[in-house]
């Protein structure tokens, strides 16, 4: 199969996905027998997707565990210094929804190594979050490419909540960059093409990564 090809197989697996996701889960597969007709490996590859999209539950797709975690639960915060695992908490990078991502070095003496740990927030929420962090480093583990940030390392902090440890990337926004260097149109596109490689690769692993940010 030519890259073309790919490409064309790939936007026919994405829009069935599509097509499919808005309909009733009671009628997918009538629908997937019409537009799939005998190729079965192009259902395959929808049903993949579609079974992966299922298990992507939000928070509010289930009631709140209040008797396990408690609504007094504060999220936790690690401190600079801080050991977990065998890494060292240096200072905190940023946060967002689900997790708080630090700066963090080797700590065990072993090689040197400077990395980001991200951990999950904690807080009421956790217990409903945890299953979504847990299937990130999964999803991860299966990445391997030059323009995916590389899963270093994973385990539970002391107080039983889930990290994972990434390559650290220094860098900014590709907008920012693009408009600090006057990169022209050329030359941005070139930088998006370098973003649809990676996502494509994220593709090819039954990923879809619906929030993309520059």
């Amino acid at each position: 199969m030519t890259e073309r090809e790919a490409g064309r197989s790939w936007e026919q697996v994405e829009s069935l996905f599509h097509t499919a996701l808005e309909k009733p889960p009671a009628e997918r597969a009538t629908f997937l027998d019409t537009a799939c007709g005998a190729d079965h490996a192009l259902r395959q590859e929808v049903e993949a997707m579609l079974a992966a999209d299922d298990g992507q539950d939000g928070v509010l797709d289930h009631p709140l565990p209040v008797a396990d975690i408690g609504l007094d639960s504060a999220p936790v915060r690690l401190t600079d210094g801080q050991v977990v695992g065998p890494w060292r908490i240096l200072s905190e990078l940023g946060r967002g929804g689900m997790g708080v991502v630090y700066l963090a070095e080797r700590a065990d003496g072993t090689y040197e190594q400077q990395v980001a740990l991200k951990v999950i927030r904690g807080g009421i929420f956790a217990a409903d979050m945890e299953p979504h962090f847990v299937r990130e480093r999964r999803i991860l583990g299966r990445l391997q490419h030059p323009n995916v940030a590389r899963l270093i390392d994973a385990g539970s902090t002391a107080d039983g909540l889930p990290y994972l440890v990434m390559e650290l990337v220094h860098g900014e926004p590709i907008t920012g960059w693009a408009r600090n260097h006057a990169v022209d149109i050329h030359g941005r596109l070139r930088l998006m093409l370098q973003v649809c490689d990676a996502l494509q690769h994220a593709h090819r692993n039954l990923v879809v990564h619906r929030d993309l940010k520059p």
